[in-house]
């Protein structure tokens, strides 16, 4: 059985149209998104506004496919 690992994303809601096709691409075979708000050393994200919204994409998938999102995350995206 391969070992799986778990990929959250917290990242601004703009991407949310880009992020979900991007990771099935890399190999994942679903996520998870929903809008989330808090709190933290950067301020207080409400969510009032659609610019201010904040996402949450959860993944469950193989490590080899971890690491493609990872680092396509790091490169292209962040």
């Amino acid at each position: 059985m391969k070992k799986m690992k778990f990929v959250n994303i917290i990242t601004e809601s703009t991407l949310g149209s880009i992020l979900p096709d991007e990771i099935i691409r890399l190999g994942a075979q679903g996520y998870t998104l929903f809008e989330v708000s808090g709190s933290g050393k950067r301020g207080k994200r409400e969510g009032d506004f659609t610019l201010s919204q904040s996402i949450q994409i959860e993944i469950l998938c193989d490590e080899e496919t971890a690491s493609k999102i990872i680092r396509t995350l790091q490169v292209q995206i962040f």
